[in-house]
């Protein structure tokens, strides 16, 4: 995937990783800078087309190390499936 942006982003990324857990999926990431930054919209996709936002972490002054688990319980995930 390549991007590209005419104006800066208010975040600068230093990692993002991201494992499964059980029937979580724990994600962690680590900002260098966040200016104006609200948060971080948590979204999940069956098919990487159409996305669902499951969840939303507060941005922080400074940046911190950031970390959340995800708990997708057995109803979230036939919901949000799609069907051809």
């Amino acid at each position: 995937m390549n991007l590209s942006f005419d104006t800066p982003l208010p975040v600068e990324l230093v990692s993002f990783t991201g494992a499964r857990a059980g029937e979580a999926v724990n994600l962690k990431w680590q900002t260098a800078t966040e200016i104006n930054n609200m948060g971080f919209e948590i979204e999940r996709s069956q098919n990487a087309s159409f996305w669902t936002k499951i969840g939303f972490v507060e941005g922080t002054i400074p940046p911190i190390h950031q970390s959340i688990t995800v708990l997708l319980k057995k109803q979230e995930r036939r919901k949000n499936s799609t069907t051809a």
